[in-house]
């Protein structure tokens, strides 16, 4: 079974602009293979959100300056998990998961530090770890840029805002307001046997926006994408239109998609 991409180009060197005939006499869509690429690179990034909230919300949890403001931190953000430190690290941990932070003794409120971290069942190497940086306060817009590493995965910039939210009349939650930069690369298997195997890398050319992670969609901003499968290479933009829309640009020809991003 050849690669979809494979198709698409194969098509792309006879067909050079959107609207135009394939043989069988269906219109050739040369944008349809950047946007299954795109689906994956836009899960991916917000898969990286919801540890890094967890990480925000856990420094709050350190830094209380008083057990009763640590209780109520905790029975509002982490009401269903336990909290202990064990030989220099905390475990962060629920029926599901158990999330192991090296703070260093340090806040990540704090400019400069570093914390690392991984779930249990994560192998890393020791020097090796995912880690979350305090790179420092934005004096033009106030917010707080971390540097996130994944080793081989990605490598971001978060400019985060904590904002207060009230719904429901009286309910306040604390969200995070958060403008990424930066890239990282995965791997995809679109095929069995590992013989359709891409590899694509990207970047924020534009700052791309989420509200929120624990809500984890984006509203704005662009990746650039470089997909590499069987010597061949695919490069074309995603810019998001809204929550609901992106923009794929290939090859010159742009296609709107709407899709549903809610993880």
């Amino acid at each position: 079974m050849r690669r979809l991409i494979s198709i698409l180009a194969a098509v792309a060197t006879i067909c050079t602009m959107a609207g135009c005939r394939t043989s069988d006499g269906s219109e050739f869509n040369p944008t349809l293979a950047g946007y299954t690429h795109f689906e994956y690179v836009d899960k991916f990034v917000a898969g990286q959100l919801p540890v890094v909230r967890k990480l925000l919300l856990f420094d709050l949890y350190l830094s209380a300056e008083s057990e009763e403001e640590r209780t109520q931190i905790h029975n509002e953000y982490f009401y269903t998990f336990r909290i202990f430190e064990e030989e220099g690290l905390w475990h962060v941990v629920s029926s599901y998961t158990e999330l192991i932070i090296d703070t260093g003794g340090s806040l990540l409120a704090d400019e400069g530090t570093t914390w690392a971290f991984r779930y249990a069942d994560e192998k890393y190497d020791t020097d090796d770890m995912p880690t979350i940086t305090n790179n420092g306060t934005s004096d033009e817009t106030g917010a707080t840029r971390y540097a996130l590493h994944v080793p081989s995965q990605v490598d971001l910039l978060l400019d985060i805002t904590p904002k207060n939210t009230t719904s429901e009349g009286t309910k306040t939650s604390l969200r995070f307001d958060t403008c990424i930069s930066g890239g990282g690369s995965l791997t995809v298997d679109y095929g069995s046997n590992h013989l359709n195997t891409t590899v694509m890398t990207f970047e924020a050319t534009e700052p791309v926006h989420t509200s929120d992670p624990s809500i984890s969609w984006f509203n704005s901003g662009t990746w650039s994408i470089r997909a590499v499968a069987n010597n061949f290479t695919d490069v074309f933009e995603a810019r998001y239109i809204g929550s609901e829309s992106v923009m794929i640009t290939c090859n010159g020809i742009s296609r709107e998609y709407c899709y549903t991003n809610r993880y």
